[in-house]
């Protein structure tokens, strides 16, 4: 079984028993169908008595090329006789082309089945005219509901612009904060700075003076400590 699709027709061609090569015979029944048939869409033609219309706009037939709707053979079926609907059937030298479902005429349902649905489809226009009527909306009243639309539209654009500058300022003052710690941080980090080589620098001063006191007591007990005299000469 090959299916073939040449943008214009889909064919599907089923091969049993074949004692040559498949292929080969597959693709000469396409080659023949695609050059010897051809779609024919029936709304381009007379529709036969009792149709009104096809229920379909792309019905169509597949037709040896030349040969037109016209001198086609059809029947008709019924398949509701209340809704006026039907079956369509094309015959090309009583083969079936073409099957298409329509709308009848209510002269052809009378005329066939000798029921009269004149009244029903009158009382059914009645009705769906009616209900449009009902349904149809005042023109104040659409213009109303576009105005309500138009301004639930803008207070959502206003709300998400408000939102996004929230969000901008929030944002602006974090980063702030941000920078204020790490400024007080480093000022802190600088002031310990100073605070600890102060403390080094004094604690180096009371080293030494320590030292100069240690030196003038060892000097005071080895004999060599000498002191000044009135007139500021060491004796």
């Amino acid at each position: 079984m090959t299916m073939a699709d040449n943008a214009d027709m889909q064919l599907v061609a089923v091969v049993l028993e074949d004692q040559g090569d498949v292929y080969v015979d597959t693709r000469a029944m396409f080659d023949y169908v695609y050059a010897n048939f051809s779609k024919v869409f029936l709304n381009e033609h007379d529709k036969p008595d009792g149709v009104r219309k096809f229920k379909t706009e792309d019905a169509y037939v597949v037709l040896p090329k030349g040969i037109d709707v016209s001198s086609l053979e059809h029947e008709i079926t019924i398949t509701d006789r209340q809704n006026a609907a039907g079956k369509l059937t094309y015959l090309y030298k009583g083969q079936n082309v073409g099957t298409v479902e329509v709308k009848l005429t209510a002269d052809y349902i009378k005329e066939e089945t000798g029921y009269n649905i004149e009244p029903e489809m009158k009382s059914v226009g009645k009705k769906s005219t009616d209900k449009e009527e009902k349904t149809e909306m005042p023109i104040y009243v659409k213009l109303l509901i576009a105005v309500v639309l138009l301004v639930i539209i803008l207070l959502a654009v206003l709300f998400s612009l408000l939102k996004y500058r929230q969000v901008k300022r929030r944002r602006a003052r974090q980063l702030a904060r941000k920078r204020k710690k790490a400024l007080e941080r480093r000022r802190s980090n600088t002031e310990q700075t100073g605070e600890n080589a102060f403390r080094r620098q004094s604690s180096a001063g009371r080293r030494k003076n320590t030292q100069i006191r240690n030196r003038q007591v060892d000097d005071r007990r080895s004999g060599s400590y000498r002191r000044r005299d009135r007139e500021g000469r060491y004796r």
